[in-house]
């Protein structure tokens, strides 16, 4: 009959620190493979409005901005040429998701357009008179070879209390690169997002205005 070989007992103690030493492990197997830190780049709000943007006697509330899966990452994405599917520069990230950063900065658009002096998010505990709505539809680049820097917005302005919108729109702008290089996709990207932005303000300034008048 063959003898069994006798059971070792390892002391818990030893168990735990083998425990607690494999996710070390596997994060450092995984670092030495991910490259490079992605470089973080941020953008900005339009400093110039119409010189004839009404001024605004009323309430505005922003909603959260929602965008597409794909895009609402920090990653920078770009459209790759079968249109299908989308890639991600892996050199660069925004500093936070893309739904989040176009939010803060449409919010920051408003109150340096200095037309409306009661603006502010869903969390500020205003009433509103207006609520207005976005959707990040696009916010890529698109192209081979060169890069041409797509940014389009849906925006719906409802009506408070009763909740009647007030009109919809859509924005939408085409910036080309200076060349396929990081800082000058960038930098298309800005100058877009920019002309959405500026375009936004300014029609819901001049709705919500029309429509309060209105009554």
């Amino acid at each position: 009959m063959t003898v069994p070989p006798p059971r070792v007992r390892v002391p818990r103690r030893r168990l735990l620190v083998l425990a607690g030493a494999l996710p070390l492990m596997t994060t450092g197997c995984l670092g030495l493979v991910s490259g490079p830190t992605p470089r973080r780049f941020r953008l900005g709000n339009p400093a110039q409005f119409p010189a004839d943007l009404p001024r605004a006697d009323w309430t505005l509330e922003i909603d959260q901005t929602v965008a597409e899966p794909g895009i609402d990452t920090t990653r920078v994405a770009h459209l790759a040429s079968n249109g299908l599917e989308l890639q991600y520069y892996p050199e660069a990230e925004w500093p936070s998701t893309a739904a989040d950063m176009v939010n803060k900065l449409l919010i920051q658009s408003f109150v340096d357009s200095g037309k409306i002096p009661r603006v502010g998010d869903r969390n500020s505990g205003m009433r509103p008179d207006f609520t207005l709505k976005t959707v990040l539809r696009d916010f890529q680049a698109e192209g081979a070879g060169s890069s041409t820097i797509k940014v389009v917005v849906t925006a719906s302005l409802i009506q408070m209390p009763r909740r009647v919108q007030a009109g919809a729109e859509r924005f939408q702008s085409m910036t080309p690169a200076a060349s396929i290089g990081i800082e000058d996709v960038v930098r298309a990207f800005d100058k877009g997002l920019d002309r959405v932005l500026a375009d936004l303000v300014t029609w819901t300034l001049v709705t919500g205005a029309a429509r309060a008048a209105a009554g």
